[in-house]
C-alpha cells in the first residue's frame, strides 16, 4: 500500500485518504512490532542449554560428595601406605570431577552472557524502531494537518461527520498507544542498561571460573605427582612410607618451633599505637567457609602438638580452587612457595595502614609481586599445599613494621609480628 500524500481532492477522495492513513498507521504497526521469530527461537535455545548446563552440574555434584567421603574416611583412618594412596587417588578423581563441573559453569556463563548481550542488543534495536515509528506518525500528522482542515469544513455539510470523527478518535488513540509503548520501551531500556552491572560482573565471574580450572588442574598435577614421590621413595614398602613419614614430621616440627621463636620477638616489638583502631571492616573476609581453626594458643584452638603452641592466624576451611580475594586494597608485598613444608604458596599483601595480610596453603598464586590490588580481587585459589591436613586457607595479619622474608633450604619463609584477624574483620 503507498502511503503518499497527494493535493487536495473533493471531500468523499479526502475521506478516502483518512482512512488509507490510518491503514497505512496499521501496516508501521504491524511492521515494527513483535520479536523476530528468528531471535526468539536463539533465545529459548540459549535457554534450554543453560539448563542442561545446571543438570549436568547437579550430577556432577553427586558424584563428587562420593569422592569426598572416600577422602575423609581416609583422613580419619591410620595413615598407612595403602591409606595415603587411596586419599591421593580419590582426591585426584574429586578434582577430575571438580574440573568438569567448573568447566561447566564456564559454558553456563558464557551462555548466560550471550543471553544477556542479545537481550540488550535487541532492546537498543526495538526502542531506534519505537522512535522511527512515531516520527513517521508525528510527520504523517503535520503534513495532514491543514488537509484535516479542508476535510472538517467540508463533511461537516453532511452525514459523514460521525464517520469522520470516529476514525479520527481511533488515530488518537493509536497516538496514544504508540506515546505509551514509546515509555514502556525506554523504561525496558533503563531496565536492561542496569543489566550491563550484571554482565560485567559475568565477565568478571567467568574470568574467576578460567582461573579457578587452572588451579583445579595444578592441584591435580600436585597430587598426582605426591602419590609417584610416596610410591618411588617407599617402593610401595609400608616400613619405608613410615620412615617417610617421620623424617618429614620431623622436619616440620623443627620449621613450625622456628617459626613460633622468631615470631614471638616480633610480636613483642609492635606497637599498638601505630596500628589501625580495631574495628570491624577494616579488613574483610578473604573467603567464606567454615572457620576450623582460630587465632591464638593452641590450647584454646586446638590442633597442637610439642612445636605447634600458638596459631597465628584464622584457618577457613573448603575446597581446593576456591577463589582467594583480597581482604582490602593494597601491593603484593612478597610471595614463595614452601611446599612441601609450612605455607606452602602464599601471598602477602601490604595495606598502607600498617597492616600486611598473609594468605597460605594456596593451590596457586594469580597475583605478581609489586602489582597493586583492589579490595576484594582474586589473588590465587584455595589449596592444602604445605603443612595441611586438607584444603583450606590460612589468614594472617601482621604489622607491617614488623614483617620480614627469608630464604630457607624449603624456599622463601614469611615473618612477622601478628594481630589476631577477628580484631579487624566484620
Amino acid at each position: 500500500m503507498a502511503c503518499s500524500i497527494g493535493a487536495k481532492k473533493p471531500r468523499e477522495y479526502l475521506i478516502k485518504r483518512v482512512v488509507m492513513a490510518l491503514a497505512c498507521l496499521f501496516v508501521l504497526y504491524g511492521r515494527f512490532t513483535g520479536v523476530p521469530q528468528a531471535h526468539a527461537t536463539l533465545l529459548d535455545d540459549i535457554k534450554a542449554e543453560i539448563q542442561r548446563k545446571e543438570e549436568e552440574i547437579r550430577q556432577l555434584e553427586v558424584n563428587k560428595k562420593q569422592f569426598e567421603g572416600t577422602i575423609a574416611e581416609k583422613q580419619k583412618a591410620q595413615r598407612t601406605l595403602k591409606n595415603e594412596i587411596a586419599r591421593l587417588v580419590a582426591e585426584v578423581e574429586r578434582l577430575s570431577v571438580q574440573q568438569r563441573i567448573t568447566t561447566a559453569e564456564i559454558h553456563k556463563t558464557e551462555l548466560t552472557i550471550q543471553s544477556l548481550q542479545s537481550q540488550i542488543t535487541q532492546t537498543q534495536g526495538n526502542i531506534e524502531t519505537q522512535r522511527t515509528r512515531m516520527s513517521v506518525l508525528l510527520r504523517t500528522m503535520r503534513e495532514r494537518a491543514d488537509e484535516h482542515k479542508t476535510l472538517l469544513s467540508v463533511i461537516l455539510q453532511d452525514a459523514s461527520l460521525s464517520i469522520f470523527l470516529s476514525q479520527l478518535a481511533y488515530a488518537e488513540s493509536l497516538q496514544d498507544k504508540l506515546l505509551n509503548e514509546t515509555k514502556a520501551l525506554k523504561q525496558n531500556k533503563i531496565e536492561l542498561e542496569n543489566e550491563e552491572s550484571t554482565l560485567s560482573g559475568k565477565k568478571d565471574e567467568l574470568q574467576e571460573l578460567r582461573g579457578r580450572l587452572l588451579a583445579e588442574q595444578t592441584a591435580k598435577n600436585s597430587q598426582q605427582k605426591q602419590k609417584s614421590t610416596i610410591l618411588t621413595v617407599t617402593k610401595n614398602e609400608e616400613k619405608k612410607f613410615k620412615e617417610f613419614l617421620s623424617e618429614a614430621e620431623k622436619k616440620r616440627q623443627e620449621i613450625l618451633k622456628d617459626i613460633k621463636e622468631l615470631e614471638d620477638k616480633l610480636r613483642h616489638t609492635i606497637d599498638p599505637a601505630s596500628l589501625p583502631a580495631f574495628r570491624p571492616g577494616v579488613l574483610e573476609w578473604p573467603v567464606r567457609g567454615i572457620v576450623s581453626q582460630e587465632y591464638g594458643d593452641t590450647d584454646d584452638t586446638g590442633f597442637q602438638n610439642d612445636a605447634y603452641e600458638f596459631h597465628n592466624g584464622i584457618d577457613v576451611a573448603g575446597q581446593t580452587g576456591t577463589p582467594i580475594r583480597a581482604a582490602r586494597e593494597g601491593v603484593i608485598k612478597a610471595l614463595g612457595n614452601n611446599s612441601p613444608y609450612a605455607y606452602g604458596k602464599w601471598i602477602a599483601v601490604d595495606h598502607g595502614n600498617n597492616l600486611t595480610t598473609l594468605y597460605a596453603h594456596l593451590s596457586s598464586q594469580v597475583a605478581k609481586q609489586g602489582t597493586t590490588i583492589k579490595k576484594g580481587q582474586v589473588i590465587g585459589y584455595m589449596g592444602a599445599t604445605g603443612y595441611a591436613t586438607g584444603p583450606h586457607l590460612h589468614f594472617t595479619a601482621y604489622a607491617s613494621n614488623t614483617f620480614i622474608t627469608e630464604q630457607r633450604w624449603f624456599g622463601l619463609l614469611p615473618l612477622g609480628g601478628s594481630i589476631n584477624p577477628r580484631n579487624y574483620l566484620p
